[in-house]
């Protein structure tokens, strides 16, 4: 019986001209060996954490993107390597609010929000387990 890691969040990046944004290679159950050995993101036997980046039309704008992060990691439970994903992506980068949620099977469920004035993710009160 596999046991299953649940993630879900969400980022708004502020940013100026020329600054990017990198959140690594996802991997999902249709690619190669190759590609999963090339993932850069917390990855279960299935497949990794997803993303999907809106990006603010308005070119003058500070609010660049706002991220959407979802996955269901098979046989997978490492929390720590999620969450040091989520603070890897955001140290040195402007971020204008954040939450993200772990679940995983028979375990209390973590739930992180992005401290703006500390610049650092807290954890809220765990739920459940």
């Amino acid at each position: 019986m596999s046991i299953w890691t649940h993630v879900a969040g969400v980022i708004r990046f502020d940013s100026f001209l020329g600054e990017d944004l990198d959140l690594g290679i996802p991997v999902d159950f249709r690619d190669s060996l190759e590609d999963f050995c090339k993932c850069t993101l917390p990855c279960g036997s299935e497949g990794s954490l997803e993303y999907q980046i809106y990006e603010n039309p308005d070119p003058h704008s500070v609010a660049r993107w706002s991220v959407q992060f979802w996955g269901d990691l098979r046989d997978y439970d490492n929390e720590e390597e999620i969450i040091n994903y989520f603070k890897k992506i955001t140290e040195g980068k402007c971020v204008r609010q954040g939450v993200f949620t772990i679940r995983v099977e028979y375990r209390p469920i973590r739930t992180f929000v992005y401290d703006f004035d500390k610049e650092k993710w807290a954890e809220l009160n765990k739920i459940g387990g």
